[in-house]
C-alpha cells in the first residue's frame, strides 16, 4: 500500500481531525495553543508525529489530542514512540498487547486466518507456528506500521529465515516468496524504532546521549531498556557472551551488534570463521535483524575479498540470514565517502571518531542501516 501523504505545521491552535491516510507532523517545541486539538479518526493509518517533543515529554501534551474523539492515553488507546528526535503517537489500542500481524491461508489476503500474533518469544527464540496459527500454511500476511515480523522455515527459528519491516507504512504481502510459501514454521513480532542517523558507541549514559542528541548506543552486553526516549542495541560480543538466548531476552531492540573485531589480534577474543558460523544459527533463532561481525581498520572489507566476503559468502552457501554490514572505521573527517563492499552497500559505519563537533574520546555512530543488496 501507498505511504501517507505528509502535513508538516509549526503549531495547531485549533481543532484538526486526522480522517485521511496521513502523517500529520508538528514541528515546534510547543506542539499546542489556544484551542490547539488533534482528532484522530482514521485509526487504521493516521499518525501524529511531534518532531522535537521527546516521548518522555508527551504525556503534557496528550490533552491536546484525541482518538476517536477520546483523550489520549499512552498504552490504553495509543502507542508513543520515539522517532527520529522527537515522538511518534500511533492509534493502536491495548498497548503491548496489540496484536499487529494478521496471516492468511491463501494468497491476496484470503482463506483462513489468524491474529494471534504479539511480542511474546520462546526463550529468547522465536515461536513455533500451531496449526492453529496456520504452520506451513501462510500465503499472505499484514502488518502493522511501526513492527517487524521475523519468519522462519523451521521449527523453533532454524532454517531459512527473513525480516519483514513496517517502517512508514502497513506492509501487505499478498503473496509470498516462493521458498516461503506455504512453508513458514516460526515466527517473532518486535516494535520498530524510528532511530535517527547519529548513535553514541560503548555509552548508555542518557545525559551524555542528549547533549550529542542521538537516540541509540551499545554497550559490551546485551544492555538494557533505555525506553520511551533511546533504543539500546544489544552487542553479542563473541562466542557465546552474551548467550543468543541472553541477546534474544533484549526485548528492546529488533537489533544485534554481532562479534566485535573478531580476526583483530589485539583485541581480547579474536576468533576464526568457523567459531562464528557454528553460533550463527543460534543467533538467525532469535528472529533479530542481525548485525554481521563488526570489521575493523586493516580488515580489507574495501575490496570485497576479506573477511566479510568470506563470512557472507559462507552464510550464502547455507541459506542463512545476515541484514546488516558493521563497519569500525577509525578514520578522520572528510575521509568517508561513498563505500561499498564489492556486491553490498554499506550499511552501518560503527566507530565513526574525529568527526566534527564530537569531543575527544567521544564515539558517534553513523548508521545508515541499509541490508545487504544481495540478500
Amino acid at each position: 500500500m501507498a505511504a501517507n501523504t505528509k502535513t508538516t505545521i509549526t503549531q495547531v491552535t485549533t481543532t484538526v481531525t486526522l480522517s485521511d491516510d496521513v502523517d500529520y507532523i508538528i514541528t515546534g517545541d510547543a506542539p499546542f495553543a489556544g484551542d490547539g486539538l488533534i482528532n484522530i479518526t482514521n485509526t487504521e493509518h493516521a499518525v501524529l508525529i511531534l518532531q522535537n517533543i521527546k516521548p518522555s515529554k508527551a504525556s503534557s501534551w496528550l490533552k491536546y489530542i484525541q482518538i476517536n474523539g477520546v483523550k489520549a492515553a499512552n498504552n490504553s488507546n495509543c502507542q508513543i514512540k520515539f522517532y527520529n528526535y522527537g515522538c511518534i503517537i500511533l492509534p493502536y489500542a491495548g498497548g503491548d498487547k496489540f496484536k499487529p500481524l494478521t496471516v492468511y491461508s491463501k494468497k491476496n489476503f484470503e482463506g483462513e486466518s489468524c491474529n494471534d500474533f504479539g511480542l511474546e518469544h520462546s526463550d529468547g527464540y522465536m515461536n513455533t507456528l500451531t496449526d492453529a496459527k496456520l504452520n506451513n500454511r501462510i500465503r499472505s500476511f499484514k502488518l502493522k506500521r511501526g513492527y517487524m515480523v521475523t519468519f522462519s522455515l523451521k521449527a523453533g527459528g532454524r532454517g531459512y529465515s527473513r525480516c519483514f519491516i513496517a517502517a512508514d507504512k502497513d506492509l501487505e504481502m499478498a503473496s509470498l516468496p516462493a521458498l516461503m510459501d506455504n512453508s513458514i514454521s516460526s515466527y517473532r513480532v518486535f516494535k520498530w524504532y524510528d532511530a535517527g542517523k547519529k548513535q553514541l558507541a560503548n555509552d548508555l549514559n542518557t545525559t551524555t546521549m542528549a547533549a550529542l542528541d542521538v537516540q541509540s548506543s551499545y554497550t559490551w552486553s546485551e544492555g538494557h531498556n533505555m525506553a520511551p526516549d533511546y533504543e539500546c542495541v544489544p552487542n553479542h560480543i563473541y562466542e557465546d557472551y552474551p548467550s543468543s538466548r541472553a541477546i534474544g531476552k533484549a526485548t528492546w531492540s529488533p537489533h544485534s551488534k554481532n562479534n566485535n573485531e573478531p580476526r583483530n589480534t589485539s583485541d581480547d577474543h579474536p576468533q576464526d570463521l568457523n567459531t562464528i558460523l557454528n553460533n550463527w544459527e543460534n543467533m538467525m533463532r532469535t528472529g533479530m535483524r542481525l548485525c554481521s561481525p563488526a570489521s575493523w581498520d586493516g580488515s580489507d572489507y574495501w575490496n570485497a575479498t576479506g573477511f566479510l566476503a568470506e563470512f557472507l559468502d559462507s552464510i550464502d552457501a547455507r541459506g542463512w540470514r545476515c541484514d546488516i554490514i558493521d563497519l569500525h572505521c577509525y578514520w578522520a573527517e572528510g575521509s568517508f565517502g561513498i563505500c561499498t563492499i564489492g556486491r553490498t552497500s554499506i550499511s552501518v559505519l560503527s566507530g565513526f571518531l574525529n568527526g566534527a563537533g564530537v569531543p575527544p574520546g567521544i564515539i558517534m555512530v553513523l548508521s545508515l542501516m541499509v541490508s545487504p543488496s544481495h540478500r
